[in-house]
């Protein structure tokens, strides 16, 4: 009698083996992926999240607001004034006047659709009506793939205290 396997059985055995390795391996790769797009839905969450809150805390602290549909200008009890706009890159920044420019979101976040409206009606406290949307860039600029793309639209409104 001799011992060892069939040509079958070790095909079988290789079937198996194959099979397995395989699923693992699909398994790996979208829990991999599944890491990727949660980190970038928080990444974009994020920095919305600290846009309003930074903004929210100017806007209160403002003594006068002046509003454009892009341009968001706040004049402060005491130096430095805000200015919120776009820059050419479509990333939001605040101009502290006198003082430097600085960008609030990322180089890989787009802002679009930024729109800044008064909703007191006049003479009343200003009440500032804030929208946009931030995104992952878009997959023809090459910096992120479609499965990574991910955009949220925020709207809100803060008043001013005085």
């Amino acid at each position: 009698m001799k011992k060892g396997f069939t040509l079958i059985e070790l095909l079988i055995y290789l079937a198996i083996t194959a099979a397995i390795v395989t699923s693992f391996v699909y398994f790996a790769l979208n829990t991999s992926g599944g890491s990727e797009k949660a980190t970038v839905v928080t990444q974009v969450n994020n920095e919305a999240r600290f846009v309003l809150d930074f903004m929210a805390a100017k806007i209160r602290e403002a003594s006068a607001v002046s509003v454009t549909p892009t341009t968001l200008t706040l004049t402060m009890p005491v130096s430095p004034n805000y200015i919120f706009s776009l820059d050419g890159s479509n990333n939001l920044q605040v101009n502290e006047n006198p003082g430097p420019i600085t960008v609030l979101t990322s180089n890989n976040l787009q802002v679009t659709n930024l729109l800044f409206t008064n909703l007191a009606p006049a003479g009343e406290r200003s009440n500032i009506g804030i929208s946009f949307t931030l995104s992952t860039d878009p997959p023809a600029g090459g910096n992120v793939s479609p499965e990574l793309a991910y955009t949220t639209s925020v709207r809100t409104a803060i008043s001013r205290r005085k």
